[in-house]
């Protein structure tokens, strides 16, 4: 049951200017297609596997009838706030195992269910999912994903249609997210019980004003931070509530790549996070890159 971060979950009004936007700022970002039973499209940005969706939507009147799905009524109620990140998704190896845990710590689960997202060229990708029922004013709970190919068989799939690839500014990872939240050591306690991932002490960012603790993730960690006094946290959860809303990038290391059950990242919180970094934002999102 080897857990890793699957993706981010970014809503934006239109997936393809977001991705051109990003296209403009040194980040390569290739069109996904659509999700015709849910009413949203896509727009992708691969770090290794990890990846940013920039999910929008097309048809609302769908959407709305797709709301049973928790992440279909959180973007409906996100975007008309703003653009930002709203959720995340973790890949596990076994679903089955994965959902029967989950079951077990007493969650809200939905599914599993089966998933499907056609290509501009008409192929399809397929994936089965695991959902959890959110509760209200915390932080949106992540939901499981297993993709119908092994991850080596994606990924040399991702390279030869060109979806993965370097970026012009660099050849980057994903090294963390940062969640703001109401209570960094409370929330990041609970997700490591629930999803039986290891936590990391309790550290103060001043640059951020928060204190922070780190789930470790392959392909990711989890950073949750609450905040100290004004800033980017603060600001987040007094404009959207409890969110990601943090992308932590370093520089690839080279060989580097991440498989079902593969080591975490380096450090309590990341092994760039807060070190020789330059900060960005683009749609609604802070993104920390190495600096060149």
């Amino acid at each position: 049951m080897g857990l890793a971060f699957d993706h981010l979950i970014h809503f934006v009004q239109d997936p393809a200017a977001a991705a051109e936007e990003l296209q403009r700022s040194g980040f390569h970002a290739a069109v996904g297609g659509r999700h015709e039973s849910l009413g949203t499209s896509n727009a992708l940005v691969y770090f290794g596997l990890s990846y940013v969706e920039l999910l929008g939507v097309y048809d609302r009147s769908v959407t709305e009838r797709a709301s049973h799905i928790p992440v279909m009524r959180q973007i409906l109620s996100d975007l008309d706030i703003g653009e930002g990140p709203g959720t995340l998704a973790i890949r596990t190896s076994d679903l089955e195992a994965t959902t029967a845990r989950l079951r077990e710590q007493g969650l809200g689960v939905l599914g599993p269910y089966q998933g499907s997202r056609e290509r501009p060229d008409g192929t399809v990708v397929r994936w089965s999912m695991t959902l959890l029922e959110p509760s209200y004013g915390e932080l949106p709970l992540p939901f499981f994903i297993q993709w119908e190919q092994h991850d080596d068989d994606r990924r040399l799939e991702l390279e030869r249609e060109g979806s993965l690839q370097s970026h012009p500014r660099g050849d980057l990872e994903l090294d963390y997210i940062g969640l703001a939240v109401e209570d960094a050591e409370r929330t990041a306690s609970e997700w490591g019980r629930w999803f039986g991932l290891p936590a990391g002490e309790t550290f103060e960012d001043q640059e951020l004003q928060a204190w922070g603790r780190t789930l470790k993730l392959p392909g990711g960690n989890l950073v949750f931070l609450s905040p100290t006094g004004p800033g980017r946290v603060q600001d987040t959860l007094s404009l959207r509530g409890p969110r990601p809303f943090l992308i932590g990038l370093k520089p690839k290391a080279a060989g580097d790549h991440v498989s079902e059950g593969a080591g975490t990242g380096e450090g309590e919180h990341g092994s760039e996070h807060g070190k020789l970094s330059q900060e960005q934002s683009y749609l609604g999102a802070v993104w920390k890159l190495p600096v060149a």
